[in-house]
């Protein structure tokens, strides 16, 4: 990771959750949603299992149009500047190609399965995973 002068502040707080998502790997199983997590662990040998989801986007923008209150102008106005972000941050601090199913370990499209068919799998390939270390 490369940071400027004037991204020494963001390169700092990034560095700071870096550390505090060591730690909580370390110290024992949890989940964490983005902040490069998937890159931070590999790139200092913790276990992990990285999951990319998503759902095609009028589906996601029918959802956030449910949750949030707002219209179809507004829910992709909104999708694309999250997708922005999430991509932007993900491509500068890890120099990966946000959403390539190269970099995780599970691609997961919600729409296929429905948040609960999708939980119940993400819980299997946990237990799966689990299992095989035991052995």
């Amino acid at each position: 990771m490369r940071c400027s002068s004037t991204r020494a502040a963001c390169c700092e707080l990034f560095e700071y959750q870096a550390a505090v998502i060591r730690r909580l790997a370390e110290t024992g199983p949890c989940i964490i949603m983005g902040r490069c997590a998937d890159v931070i662990l590999s790139n200092n040998g913790i276990p992990h299992i990285s999951l990319f989801i998503n759902a095609p986007f009028n589906l996601r923008v029918r959802r956030v149009m449910d949750t949030d209150g707002l219209d179809k102008k507004g829910a992709v106005k909104l999708l694309h500047q999250l997708d922005r972000r999430h991509r932007h941050y993900y491509e500068f601090y890890t120099g990966r190609r946000w959403g390539d199913p190269a970099n995780y370990d599970l691609c997961l499209n919600s729409a296929s399965y429905g948040i609960d068919g999708s939980v119940a799998l993400v819980r299997q390939l946990i237990e799966k995973s689990r299992e095989s270390a035991k052995d």
